[in-house]
């Protein structure tokens, strides 16, 4: 009987100890708080890019007294410098491109200033294109920004200016102008 009162107390010890260890660590935890936070993100839509036209100088003869240059507006429009004679401008055209994505959104422009034509047939030759650019077919500001519509649509042009060898080699002539454009 002694064996079992001993075993009685033991467990009313344990018992007390237990809850006093658990009342230690309620208490602690009844100070503590938590809350929790939302998390939310958007995706928008991509920015998008269609070259919609190519640019295009049409043909022209090469001065034959001095270098000299052919301009293409970025509406289209060429005009020609000392000794270079338009000869068919009806293909002339200023590369456009059209953007899409997110309404009303501003985005960066980066355009090559320069770009290298050459005679496709031999390769030899080249012409230079010092390149101009705007959002409105007129302006030839080269713009380093601009923003999409309250559709989430813009158009970027680009004409530049054609430096023409004195005697430049007659043939057809290739390059490609790079066009980036990203959200800011």
């Amino acid at each position: 009987m002694k064996n079992l009162m001993t075993q009685n107390t033991l467990f009313r010890r344990a018992a007390l100890t237990s809850a006093v260890v658990a009342g230690g660590l309620m208490a602690v935890n009844g100070m503590a708080a938590d809350d929790d936070a939302d998390i939310s993100a958007t995706v928008v839509v991509p920015i998008t890019i269609d070259n919609v036209v190519d640019m295009n100088f049409g043909s022209f003869s090469a001065p034959t007294g001095a270098a000299s240059t052919i301009t293409l507006g970025t509406g289209g429009g060429l005009t020609p410098g000392a000794g270079v004679v338009v000869i068919d401008d009806t293909a002339a055209a200023a590369a456009r491109f059209d953007i899409s994505g997110l309404a009303s959104q501003a985005f960066s422009i980066t355009i090559a200033a320069t770009v290298t034509l050459t005679e496709t047939v031999g390769g030899v030759a080249t012409m230079d294109l010092t390149t101009s650019w705007d959002d409105d077919g007129a302006a030839e500001n080269n713009a380093v920004s601009s923003s999409l519509d309250v559709v989430g649509e813009a158009s970027v042009f680009i004409g530049g200016e054609l430096a023409v060898a004195q005697n430049q080699l007659a043939g057809d002539y290739a390059g490609t102008v790079n066009a980036a454009f990203e959200y800011e």
